[in-house]
């Protein structure tokens, strides 16, 4: 494991989006493998505790992603017996490493929240970034800038610009295999339209696209444990639910069938997986994301709507209802 990394602490139900960019755009300056998310870093059967210890014990900084829902997702959560970002941040302090919050697009914790053992991150000097009116760029090279105060936090570029294109205010998180990455951008752009959250598509490289290539070949193995267990439908039997879906929380899942009733789910930069349909259940499917966790979803005879839940890794059950915001 590398030292002197930077441990992002984000709720996953705020801003998954702008928080896959950072990471990104972070490693393309500080060098692959300097940045902890726990969504990609933390393999499913991981003990997640000691995964975060080990991470935050070889940190040079935590910055904590503020975004617009964050607030209001920790007043949903006071009561939980865990709160996960409560402990990173606890131990972090314990630990010595400099906290850095990082607000999105101006947001910020409410005066009257309580933040229980963490009230001390109210002292700390936050650092605004947005990619509205073009500001993601120079803002992101402010933060490098400040990063680079850190003992052991060394750019890899000299220059430390981010070779990329700055995408709109709200690009979609998902990506469909068109070939092409053009194709890709004018993907993106619907989602734009129909509310999409931010996300780096925009700016999608071909080693993603290889890699997502790589992935939809193996799961469509019949011997791949991930893939769920069912016994294979007749396509009558089950309603084609191909295209781009939008949860509660605006994280958006491309769906491509790949054949006897199974279909692959894409969200670039927070999870793939694959999605079963039921045996006599023709509108029942189970669904398995890669280190994000498993559930049931039931399509509604429109096949516009879908609602169910999750289990994640950390043993939480979320109830979620999707829209179908583009058919194929």
């Amino acid at each position: 494991m590398p030292e002197n990394i930077i441990f992002l602490s984000y709720r996953r139900g705020d801003s998954p989006g702008y928080v896959s960019r950072l990471e990104t755009d972070l490693e393309h300056v500080f060098g692959e493998g300097r940045v902890f998310r726990d969504v990609r870093d933390i393999a499913g059967g991981s003990q997640w505790k000691q995964v975060i210890e080990d991470n935050l014990k070889n940190s040079a900084v935590l910055l904590l992603i503020i975004g617009p829902r964050w607030d209001a997702i920790w007043r949903e959560r006071i009561h939980d017996p865990v709160n996960y970002v409560e402990l990173e941040l606890s131990r972090a302090h314990e630990l010595g490493v400099p906290v850095i919050p990082v607000t999105l697009d101006g947001s910020y914790i409410e005066p009257d929240t309580d933040l229980k053992s963490v009230s001390w991150i109210r002292d700390n000097q936050q650092y605004d970034m947005s990619d509205k009116q073009g500001r993601w760029s120079a803002d992101f090279q402010g933060l490098v800038r400040l990063l680079e105060d850190f003992n052991g936090l060394e750019t890899v570029e000299s220059d430390a610009v981010v070779k990329k294109e700055t995408p709109p205010e709200k690009s979609s998180k998902k990506r469909y295999v068109l070939g092409t990455v053009a194709a890709v951008l004018a993907l993106a752009t619907v989602a734009f339209f129909a509310g999409a959250p931010d996300e780096d598509m925009l700016v999608i490289q071909s080693g993603k696209v290889n890699q997502e290539t790589e992935y939809k070949a193996e799961m469509q193995k019949p011997d791949n444990p991930a893939v769920p267990q069912a016994k294979a439908l007749d396509t009558a039997q089950y309603p084609d639910i191909s295209g781009t879906w939008q949860g509660q929380d605006g994280t958006v899942y491309v769906v491509e069938g790949i054949g006897d009733g199974k279909f692959s789910v894409f969200a670039p930069g927070y999870a793939s997986g694959i999605a079963q349909f039921l045996e006599n259940m023709p509108n029942k499917f189970r669904i398995v994301l890669d280190g994000v966790g498993e559930g049931e979803f039931s399509v509604s005879n429109s096949g516009g709507r879908s609602q169910g839940w999750m289990v994640d890794y950390n043993g939480q059950k979320v109830y979620d209802t999707l829209v179908r915001i583009h058919a194929e």
